[in-house]
């Protein structure tokens, strides 16, 4: 038994001893899809998951497993837990809300700040626009002139925009170095070139998509 099962067993024992909810946050990251691609980390994987789909059938206490990548988790999980709540990614107008509520009524603000602008320009979950809020409310307590310690809509701007980057690279570049990283070696001849190109090429596509969406920021 590898050392990830060897985990996933002490975890589910330990909260068995102490009565504990557990919580997995980017549960993708052992929940995921198993695959057929051979290799010793296709069976590592296998094996985690198999371990974990038995502690899910036999633990008597209260599992949270969160993802925004629902579609990579193993299906066999899917009838192990008895509810499956699904967040969808607000809309305008619901952004728009969050950026309002997400300031302290205290907090000095220009006068120019459009909250419901701000919900139509980024595509933010109310996570992304909650770091948003704090990283333009630090910038602005930096301020040396207390006449300029208060939110801007250029600040919010500014930091809404790093939130869309910090997206974005876990989207594409993350995404594209964790396909490279589980290359299921060792592959053979011809079909262990292959998998290398594609898996190069996607490499490439998604750091230029990146590239380019960042111009455009």
């Amino acid at each position: 038994m590898g050392e990830s099962a060897k985990n996933i067993e002490r975890v589910f024992d330990e909260a068995k001893a102490q009565e504990a909810v557990l919580v997995f946050d980017e549960a993708e990251g052992l929940f995921a899809e198993r695959t057929n691609e051979g290799g010793s980390t296709s069976r590592h994987d296998s094996m985690n998951v198999g371990v974990l789909l038995h502690h899910m059938e036999t633990f008597g206490g209260i599992v949270v497993a969160i993802t925004n990548r629902y579609t990579q988790i193993d299906t066999a999980f899917h009838r192990r837990f008895k509810f499956i709540l699904d967040f969808p990614m607000p809309d305008a107008e619901t952004r728009g809300r969050l950026w309002r509520l997400l300031v302290p009524k205290e907090t000095p603000i220009e006068a120019a700040v459009d909250f419901a602008a701000l919900g139509s320009e980024f595509e933010l979950a109310g996570g992304a626009i909650k770091s948003a809020v704090f990283r333009a409310a630090v910038e602005a307590s930096l301020q040396p002139d207390a006449e300029k310690r208060r939110l801007t809509m250029d600040a919010l701007r500014a930091a809404a925009r790093e939130e869309v980057l910090a997206l974005l690279y876990t989207r594409y570049f993350l995404r594209s170095t964790f396909y490279l990283a589980r290359t299921p070696w060792p592959l053979h001849g011809r079909r262990r070139l292959h998998y290398s190109i594609a898996t190069t090429f996607y490499f490439i596509l998604c750091t230029c998509t990146l590239a380019a969406r960042t111009e455009e920021m």
